[in-house]
């Protein structure tokens, strides 16, 4: 992953390089930006200049530095809510067993410093889900207090849980108990994953047809 350091940047020349970066690049690179400030001007841009192109994804929460993963797509997104939903399970398990392989080599710095960027994406998956998409699709279905979203944000809030747990023991210095939990969250994951990959993102394609792009472009830009 290239780095590029935006921080000292005006806003104008963080949108020159970026795209001077960006439209260079090989299909398949992947950037880490970095901003001293939420980079929402530069997705509004990437959002408005080369939608579809590219994979957009927050490393951390902040302060000091914002961190952002760019990744120029080999090939163009597909308007398919289930394949965007699906590609984040897939991007935050990548991460989560990241962290798991610091963890077991006993390296408490770099577990850290993973589970971060699990958790970053794991609260952003779930706010995409909660604030945008579950909204939309309870909408077209009727439900009202029920259904199938009301189980998913009912083990949202069980895995918050956990996460909370998790980041608990690290700052305890405790990987032993930090892994054990991770056992839990990679069996409550996988479950959960697979109800709404095979449910509710599936009926989400047939629902949205025609209307998938739109909803991704909101969904992108949720914190």
């Amino acid at each position: 992953m290239k780095t590029l350091d935006l921080t000292a940047a005006s806003p104008q020349d963080q949108l020159q390089t970026l795209e001077q970066a960006f439209l260079t690049a090989a299909p398949g690179t992947e950037f880490q930006l970095q901003t001293s400030n939420p980079p929402d001007e530069l997705l509004s841009t990437m959002i408005e200049t080369y939608w579809g192109q590219f994979d957009w994804a927050p490393l951390n929460s902040g302060k000091p530095h914002w961190k952002t993963l760019l990744r120029k797509r080999g090939e163009p997104l597909a308007d398919s809510l289930h394949e965007f939903m699906a590609d984040d399970h897939a991007r935050c398990d990548a991460l989560f067993a990241q962290a798991e392989e610091s963890g077991s080599t006993g390296n408490l710095a770099e577990t850290k410093q993973r589970f971060q960027s699990f958790l970053t994406g794991m609260l952003r998956h779930f706010n995409m889900e909660e604030k945008g998409f579950f909204i939309e699709f309870d909408k077209r279905t009727g439900y009202r207090g029920g259904g199938p979203t009301y189980v998913m944000r009912e083990e949202h809030d069980q895995l918050r849980g956990l996460l909370e747990q998790m980041g608990g023991f690290l700052d305890e210095g405790n990987l032993e108990r930090y892994l054990s939990a991770g056992e839990t969250m990679l069996i409550l994951m996988e479950q959960h994953n697979m109800k709404e990959e095979h449910v509710l993102y599936t009926m989400a394609d047939q629902m949205f047809q025609g209307e998938c792009m739109e909803l991704i472009k909101k969904l992108l830009r949720i914190k």
